[in-house]
């Protein structure tokens, strides 16, 4: 059975204070559906509050069963991130982080990630040109919707995640 779709509302009060609430919804439609529904969702909400009603956003599940190597490995560590920092045409940095990276991207005494690697080139290739799915390419953008032209930048890096381990 397919994950039900997160839907968060957020709503700011003349106080400038957000607030946030949670709804689940059956999976099985459309992104065009779910966006028409959730259009007429805020509707009727915004008929019964007196905020501002700042976003109405949803995720979707995607099901990871089918990865071969969904594994911890015994050197993971969240904090060492691959960091890919991209360029729009009109020159805005946009930055990609991903999480426990494989020690062995970086060649040794280097924290530039090895852009001749098939698994880096792969990832670099799809910020720049998008990536061809059946259903259509999936084209990285930034939050103006602007495509990625560059990546400028891959290199590991270490990012405190601001907890502590057990």
């Amino acid at each position: 059975m397919p994950e039900p779709i997160e839907v968060t509302g957020t709503y700011v009060d003349q106080a400038s204070k957000k607030s946030t609430n949670t709804l689940y919804i059956a999976d099985g439609l459309t992104i065009a559906q779910i966006t028409e529904g959730l259009q007429a969702l805020a509707s009727l909400i915004d008929d019964v509050v007196s905020a501002v009603i700042n976003g109405i956003n949803f995720s979707v599940s995607v099901d990871l069963s089918g990865l071969t190597g969904n594994i911890s490995a015994g050197t993971s560590d969240v904090e060492e991130v691959g960091e890919f920092i991209s360029r729009t045409a009109a020159g805005r940095e946009v930055y990609m982080n991903l999480p426990c990276i494989n020690d062995t991207t970086s060649p040794a005494g280097s924290d530039d990630l090895d852009q001749t690697d098939v698994n880096i080139a792969a990832i670099i290739s799809m910020l720049e040109d998008g990536l061809a799915t059946a259903g259509g390419t999936i084209i990285p953008s930034d939050v103006d919707e602007n495509d990625l032209v560059q990546v400028v930048t891959a290199r590991e890096r270490v990012r405190n995640t601001g907890t502590r381990g057990g």
